[in-house]
């Protein structure tokens, strides 16, 4: 479950190759040195690019393919990139510059002239492609079809940029950058605040929404980091925010319509995401830090992601031709009717369970499902309801593995492993199962760390907890 990228395979539909041909329009020159090659080197065959071994290269223009899968990959977008980017870096050394007078816990000593360096347009798209490349099947929340658009908000386009960065290879600019990573939260964090206090007067933009997505990527990059600083403040300052946000966006709730109308889609599955991985974001550090989530599985009441295949596809055309075939909505489920379902007694075999409908539930909806089993069995006990109700818990888990073993049944190692993180939705359900099993112990009993604290300060309580109680392999 700790585990962190291990055994990813690129994206096929990411050509890293075209992507460096869209820096410079056809004019690239590259060096051994140059953050281009060190960035790209876990994607690119850079032997087969002939880009080893020589001084300077000449790469040609993209294909079509690649500028079809984002615009951003469009040598058109170029110089609406860098003007883009000339225009956050003002802002962003305006920004350094005001914190480093008004916020005694901000502190930077690598210089202003950083800011410049590595937020060219250049660098953008170098962090992008490794983004989509590696982390978009992880963190499938950025709608790639329209990412790079002149509409495209600059917070997303730089924490897309900061996300690729924290999945490229070491060099002295990746390095660097991540010194740069307060200022790009507070960035984000500020814009988010004038979105929100402007909320009345523009309505639910597309901005709006690209800006919340930013926070989020920002909040799980800042979450991960081991900054015991860093990890207090998103947890209990830059979360609650994208929670409360949601709640009065009123985006738990979102629902798609019957319409066919491919803008529409996007911008509805667009909030629907945004929901589903604040509530993720929220739900994973309850387990991790045994401690209380902020979102309710009964606010969970909006239409679950439609599958990855709808998400990405390119044109309205596409669109379309994936929709077709399918006679049943893009998802018929959310995450509180299924976890009500799997409450039900007997629901699997008597009729009134998930199955009943006929959907198959994929890895990505029992990821979702399990990570908001988690939520409310943390809640029961935490508030002293475990005894009551582990008998209930127990049997939803036990049905939701049987729809896990019926999503991967067909599904060969190298399809699960490419998977993404909810390849480990069947270890999180065993170690939410163990964790009730050592919660109703007899009463009298002496508790592990884990479970005797509320809100751990870092995971150690839990990898304890996993050495004690979970067999190898298991959790």
């Amino acid at each position: 479950m700790l585990e962190c990228f291990d055994y990813d395979e690129a994206d096929p539909d990411v050509d890293g190759a075209a992507a460096v041909a869209t820096i410079g329009w056809g004019k690239a020159v590259a060096h051994e040195d140059d953050i281009l090659l060190w960035s790209l080197s876990s994607v690119l065959d850079l032997e087969q690019l002939g880009l080893v071994s020589t001084d300077s290269y000449r790469i040609p223009g993209p294909p079509a393919t690649m500028a079809d899968l984002a615009p951003i990959f469009h040598p058109a977008a170029f110089n609406i990139l860098e003007t883009k980017m000339d225009f956050a870096v003002d802002q962003l050394r305006a920004l350094h510059e005001r914190l480093l007078v008004s916020s005694p816990s901000y502190y930077d000593d690598t210089g202003a002239e950083l800011i410049k360096t590595h937020f060219s347009a250049r660098n953008v798209i170098v962090f992008s492609v490794v983004f989509f490349q590696l982390s978009h099947r992880y963190i499938s929340l950025v709608h790639r079809p329209s990412f790079g658009s002149p509409d495209t908000s600059v917070a997303l386009l730089l924490a897309v940029a900061f996300a690729g960065a924290a999945r490229s290879p070491p060099h002295k600019e990746v390095l660097s950058i991540h010194t740069l990573a307060r200022l790009l939260e507070e960035f984000v964090f500020q814009n988010l605040d004038n979105h929100m206090l402007n909320f009345h007067a523009t309505g639910l933009s597309r901005e709006l929404i690209e800006t919340l997505q930013a926070a989020i990527l920002i909040h799980l990059i800042q979450f991960m980091r081991q900054a015991g600083e860093t990890r207090d403040r998103v947890r209990t300052t830059r979360l609650p925010k994208l929670v409360s946000i949601s709640r009065k966006l009123q985006l738990f709730a979102t629902k798609h319509t019957h319409s066919t109308d491919w803008l529409q889609f996007v911008e509805t599955e667009s909030r629907i995401r945004t929901a589903h991985w604040i509530a993720m974001a929220d739900w994973y550090q309850t387990v991790m830090f045994h401690m209380p989530p902020q979102v309710a599985v009964s606010e969970m009441a909006g239409d679950m992601p439609c599958s990855l295949d709808i998400w990405n596809a390119r044109t309205a055309e596409d669109f379309r031709a994936i929709l077709q075939p399918r006679v049943v909505p893009l998802h018929p489920w959310s995450i509180r009717r299924c976890i009500e379902g799997l409450m039900r007694p007997g629901g699997l075999g008597g009729g009134s369970g998930l199955t009943s409908v006929g959907w198959q539930f994929s890895m990505s909806d029992l990821m979702l499902v399990v990570f908001g089993l988690t939520s409310v069995v943390i809640s029961a006990e935490l508030t002293l309801a475990i005894d009551e109700t582990a008998s209930t818990w127990l049997a939803a888990l036990e049905q939701w593995q049987c729809l896990w073993k019926d999503a991967t049944r067909s599904l060969d190692k190298r399809a699960i492993t490419s998977s993404g993180i909810e390849r480990y939705s069947h270890e999180h359900a065993e170690l939410l199962q163990k964790i009730i099993e050592v919660a109703t112990t007899e009463p009298g009993s002496s508790k592990p760390p884990y479970l005797a604290g509320t809100g751990h300060d870092t995971v150690a309580a839990l990898h304890e907890f996993l050495v004690e109680f979970c067999q190898p392999g298991t959790a």
